[in-house]
């Protein structure tokens, strides 16, 4: 509903080919207290019998799950941060 917004947080230069500059890690960004932080995860997610074990796609795209892997990433970093 938003490109604008989604490629803030999924940022446009990437993606699974070489030509896109693939190396194995994808970034993404979280708007956190008046501003934008970036988390950087590699591409690597968790399977159960063959099926990805968090969001999937229909169409066989990997961008929701690598998302939500982001995510918990930046959840458990702030979390780390807050408790120090």
């Amino acid at each position: 509903m938003h490109p604008d917004l989604l490629q803030r947080v999924v940022p446009k230069d990437q993606g699974f080919s070489v030509e896109d500059g693939y190396c194995g890690a994808f970034r993404f960004h979280f708007w956190w207290y008046g501003h934008w932080t970036e988390v950087t995860i590699d591409d690597r997610l968790p399977t159960t019998n063959g099926h990805l074990a968090s969001m999937y796609s229909e169409k066989d795209e990997y961008w929701a799950a690598l998302l939500e892997k982001a995510y918990a990433k930046y959840e458990f970093t702030s979390f780390c941060r807050a408790s120090a």
